[in-house]
Order: structure tokens, then sequence, then C-alpha cells
């Protein structure tokens, strides 16, 4: 989960809905699967388990996060109290160390070959344990509705259809993995061409922990990292100010996962 460091309140966010500020603090982003967001998204209160349905204030910015639909009907089915989760607005909850509290991994396909490899989410601690399923980030969850039920036999299109965040998350993987091997092969000038290509996919394919783990894993190179999935000067920097650039693709993102330069070198 992409840890972050939380902008300063903003006055100008009571007047905005409160899912549009919090996109333009935290990113396009869930916050919890990482998924892109599509228009809509639910601003929620971690504190009080529910959706942020009106404008808010100060006094609620701390614990609202923006969420896609199935993590907050996850979320909405299975309260934990938020001292029992790992957050990535509170702590460091990725790095690319064997014990980062999330990790990113393919799972193998079944020997039946009936269902196809899958992008899991692993736990290298109890509260992360209790983040992956208070999120349900490796189940499928109908986002249609309560009554919507989901048969336990379904077949994966179906599974997939109502609830894409395993799907997506397994794409992501594949396009990253195959924009590693474009980086790699890229020399000189065409490589910063590449890089930047590269950003752009990211950006619009969102799972920025995905991201981060397969260009270590194929690259080794934490320069890249930072470019692609960093913003400059630290999490405050990557926010969109009056009259500057236009904001970072990942901003509010952390800067203390990334690895020391010159480490994984190869």
């Amino acid at each position: 989960m992409r840890p972050l460091s939380r902008p300063r309140w903003n006055p100008a966010w009571e007047a905005a809905r409160p899912a549009d500020a919090l996109r333009q603090a935290l990113g396009l982003y869930c916050f919890a699967c990482e998924r892109r967001l599509p228009q809509h998204a639910v601003a929620w209160c971690l504190a009080g388990q529910a959706p942020v349905e009106e404008s808010f204030t100060a006094a609620d910015w701390e614990g609202a996060v923006p969420l896609c639909d199935n993590c907050a009907f996850a979320a909405l089915s299975a309260p934990l109290p938020v001292e029992a989760l790992a957050l990535p607005d509170r702590e460091l909850t990725f790095t690319l160390a064997e014990d980062s509290p999330f990790r990113y991994r393919p799972q193998a396909p079944s020997e039946s070959d009936e269902e196809p490899a899958r992008v899991l989410v692993e736990a290298t601690e109890e509260r992360s344990q209790a983040t992956i399923a208070y999120f349900a980030l490796n189940d499928h969850v109908p986002a249609l509705g309560r009554d919507f039920p989901l048969e336990p036999d379904a077949d994966l299109l179906t599974r997939d259809w109502v609830d894409p965040r395993l799907e997506l998350r397994t794409r992501a993987w594949g396009i990253a993995d195959l924009a590693a091997t474009q980086i790699a092969g890229a020399e000189g000038f065409e490589r910063a061409t590449v890089v930047a290509v590269v950003a752009s996919l990211a950006e619009d394919t969102g799972f920025w922990s995905v991201w981060a783990t397969v260009l270590w894993e194929r690259l080794g190179d934490p320069e890249v990292l930072a470019q692609i999935l960093q913003p400059p000067g630290g999490a405050e920097a990557g926010l969109e100010a009056e009259g500057e650039a236009p904001p970072h693709r990942f901003p509010a993102t952390r800067p203390d996962w990334l690895p020391p330069p010159g480490a994984g070198e190869r």
C-alpha cells in the first residue's frame, strides 16, 4: 500500500465534494487497493466506519480516505477499529525489503489451469493481515448492492465483472513487467524518453506498489523508481499549487520507502 504523508488541511476543500478533495490531495487512486478510481469515488471515514456524505471540515480531515466502491463495501461489511489496521497515512506500509508490511506477489495458476495467475497482497504482520481482510484485497466483493449475491462457484469472468480489483492488479503487473523490459533495453537519451512514457503508463494503470515491486525486481535502480513513482522534493511537493506545474501523478507519497542511492546496482 502506497505510504502517504497526509497534506495539511486546505480550507478550499470545504466547498468541494469530499471525494474530490481527497483525490486532489492524495491522488486519483483508491487508498486501499490502489486501483485508479473511476469518476465516482467514496469518501470514507475510517473512525466512523462509514462514507462521508456531506462536505467536511478540518476536524474530519485526518480520518477521511478515498476508496473505490469495492473496498468501501468490504469495509462496510466487516468493521474493525482503526488501531487494528496498518494504514498507509499513519505508518510506512511499503518498502522494498522482505519485511515490508505489505508485499505483492503473483500466485501460480491452479494445476487444472481453470484459473489464471493472480497478483495477491501478502502480509508480514498481524495488522497488515487484518487490513487485507478488512478491505478484502484478495477477494471478490460485489459493489452492486448488498442484495447482489456472488455465488461461491461463480466463474472468474463473473467475479471480475462484479469486482475487477484482482484482474486490474494482475494486468498492472504484466504492464509493469513489459515496461521494465523496455527501460532495460533503452540507452543514452532514449532511456529518459522511455522512462517518461513508463511514468505515464503507471499513472494511467494505478497499483503503485505493483509498479514499485516489479521495477525494483527487474531493474534495481532507485533513480528510475524515484523518477516514476516519487514526487520530487518529498510528499508535499507533489501537490498542485496555483500558477505552478500540474501535480505529480502520485502526490503525497512518503519518500522513505525508497532504497538509498547505489542500492540494488547490477
